[in-house]
């Protein structure tokens, strides 16, 4: 798996590990496979943890989907 960091709402630094989806040309492309592996708050200067890691993972996990669909 590569590793990357993602800023995510302006606020917050992701790191995370992914492999890319197959992207055929006779294809719709695959879910890539992304591990968040951190979010740190660039506001708070602290790691977000617990609860508010957990609420937040999904929505980080779509907008890394479509930058990595992006790229």
């Amino acid at each position: 798996m590569t590793r990357d960091s993602y800023t995510y709402d302006w606020d917050y630094e992701v790191s995370y590990a992914y492999e890319l989806g197959y992207c055929g040309s006779n294809r719709a492309p695959e879910e890539h496979e992304i591990e968040v592996l951190s979010i740190w708050d660039n506001y708070e200067n602290k790691p977000v943890t617990g609860y508010e890691f957990n609420s937040m993972l999904g929505n980080v996990e779509e907008e890394i989907n479509d930058y990595l669909n992006n790229l």
